[in-house]
């Protein structure tokens, strides 16, 4: 219960710097048996300090029309890759879904400054308690 509670906790303050109100684990949405409920969608993978393993995490979108949907699955896999051009393009067709600014932000960063010291592999990194 340790682990759950810290990384739910830690999810609850990395949340405000998506703009969700609600970030979710895989664990917990695997838990709940809700992986493949269309309401949810893939924000980051991300590491909290303490822990080892990188986190899939997600929210809640039950409004977000299909089309948004499927640019911001596929800027996420540009922003993954370190494909930044092509990942802005597509987070800012994805307006309904919240973390689309803070992910776009990102990739103008990464564009103008080189890639952040925190994304590694694939990952964002939150050193930080």
């Amino acid at each position: 219960i340790g682990d759950s509670v810290n990384l739910a906790s830690r999810l609850e303050g990395i949340g405000k710097q998506y703009d969700c109100e609600l970030l979710v684990s895989e664990d917990a949405l695997t838990a709940a048996d809700r992986m493949n409920d269309r309401d949810f969608i893939e924000v980051d993978t991300l590491a909290v300090k303490g822990r080892s393993k990188p986190t899939r995490i997600f929210t809640h979108v039950p409004l977000a029309p299909d089309h948004e949907r499927a640019a911001y699955i596929s800027a996420l896999e540009f922003y993954r890759s370190g494909q930044f051009a092509e990942a802005l393009s597509l987070f800012e067709k994805a307006t309904s879904i919240a973390p689309y600014k803070k992910m776009g932000d990102r990739c103008r960063t990464a564009l103008s400054s080189g890639t952040p010291k925190s994304f590694r592999d694939g990952v964002w990194h939150f050193d930080e308690k």
